[in-house]
């Protein structure tokens, strides 16, 4: 019905896929941004020795 209302055409075909290219784009950057950050913060929180993920050992 939609297809009915606004027929497509080859400008806005184009239009939706550029619109659409960036938004695949942006969601990849940022899920690999997303991404290195945590894996930066696991190394860190490794290197400093905080490995318990904030449970204290009972040591005896």
């Amino acid at each position: 019905m939609i297809g009915r209302l606004f027929e497509p055409t080859d400008e806005a075909a184009g239009y939706l896929h550029v619109v659409d290219t960036y938004g695949i784009l942006l969601l990849l950057s940022g899920f690999g941004v997303w991404v290195s950050i945590d894996i930066i913060a696991a190394i860190v929180k490794h290197l400093r020795g905080e490995d318990n993920d904030g449970e204290e050992e009972d040591e005896v």
